[in-house]
């Protein structure tokens, strides 16, 4: 008996030694997920609002905005089109707001339009950086669909309601 508990306590000290113990492995594992950038980018929408966008396994996140349908809307200053429609984005924001959020990005020169631009690139679509461009994620933050011109308020109000 004294001879199986020495034999057990030797295994279990050079087993610790191991870099193949399996607990080294997953701490091992850990820590290179905590030395990862995020990937995330933070956005402040035309009301003033921080938005934080957070991107991992698949899904999207927006702080604040939990089990909502998001509509990310970009758009510059020089769009007139794209700015024309923020008031039927209100209306559709109003009529289902409690199942939808509406987040308006002015893209301005102070902005970080190249890094916004990246960040969707990267996640969700390869796109080229014109404007004004849509993005519409369901209530799991999972992308469902994108518009890259001026599309009518109708159209958009079908793809969310199949998503709320």
């Amino acid at each position: 008996m004294k001879i199986l508990l020495n034999a057990i306590l030797l295994l279990l000290i050079f087993s610790g030694c191991d870099d193949n113990n399996p607990a080294q492995q997953v701490e091992k594992k850990i820590e290179k997920e905590l030395k990862k950038e995020p990937n995330s980018i933070a956005l402040q929408d035309i009301m003033g609002e921080k938005v934080e966008v957070g991107y991992q396994d698949g899904n999207f996140t927006f702080n604040k905005y939990e089990n909502r349908v998001v509509l990310l809307n970009l758009f510059t200053d020089s769009c007139l089109p794209c700015k024309a429609e923020i008031p039927s984005l209100n209306g559709l924001q109003e009529r289902h707001k409690d199942n939808l959020k509406i987040i308006n990005i002015l893209l301005s020169e102070e902005s970080l339009h190249e890094d916004i631009f990246t960040f969707i690139s990267k996640n969700i679509v390869k796109i080229p950086k014109n404007t004004p461009l849509m993005i519409i994620f369901n209530r799991d933050g999972v992308y469902s669909r994108h518009y890259t011109d001026t599309i009518p308020v109708e159209m958009i109000e079908v793809d969310i309601k199949r998503l709320i």
